[in-house]
């Protein structure tokens, strides 16, 4: 979730991941925040039925007696009506991926705390300039640190993969 918060005066704009909120520009918080802004307003759309030229109806929904045709149908109620998928999920996947992310937070918790910030940072998109600033390092030792801590994960890794 993408907030702000004071800070010298100044709003500082966050993204809050968990219980920790990460600082981040306005640009990074509204990048964020788009893909959930245009769900929102998809939901909205898919609420409303349409009249009978095609067109979004502008009635009260709440006393509105017609089949909200423009709303998506649930993959259970098309199964239900005779129309069968083939299933996309794949169970090996999903555990293979399970036990990777499991190991991964295994071996992150394992780094000392600023070697945890900046790859979580990283993971994140942040630039190394901007992580620098976070953890008060030099944008080239973020570098040579960024370097050798995810050669470090992908050796404890690389059985998992």
């Amino acid at each position: 979730m993408a907030n702000t918060k004071k800070n010298n005066d100044n709003i500082q704009p966050y993204i809050k991941v968990g219980k920790e909120k990460i600082n981040t520009t306005e640009e990074q918080a509204r990048a964020h925040m788009r893909s959930r802004w245009a769900e929102h307003k998809r939901r909205e759309r898919e609420q409303k039925c349409l009249d009978a030229k095609g067109r979004q109806c502008t009635a009260d929904c709440s006393t509105c007696d017609k089949d909200k045709q423009s709303r998506f149908i649930s993959l259970d109620a098309q199964r239900e009506a005779g129309i069968d998928f083939a299933d996309p999920f794949n169970m090996d996947d999903f555990v293979a991926n399970q036990i990777l992310l499991q190991e991964l937070a295994k071996a992150l918790d394992e780094l000392d705390p600023q070697n945890r910030k900046i790859a979580e940072l990283a993971g994140l998109g942040f630039s190394e300039r901007e992580i620098s600033t976070e953890v008060g390092l030099s944008q080239k030792g973020v570098n040579k640190r960024k370097v050798k801590i995810f050669d470090q994960l992908r050796e404890k890794l690389k059985h998992y993969r």
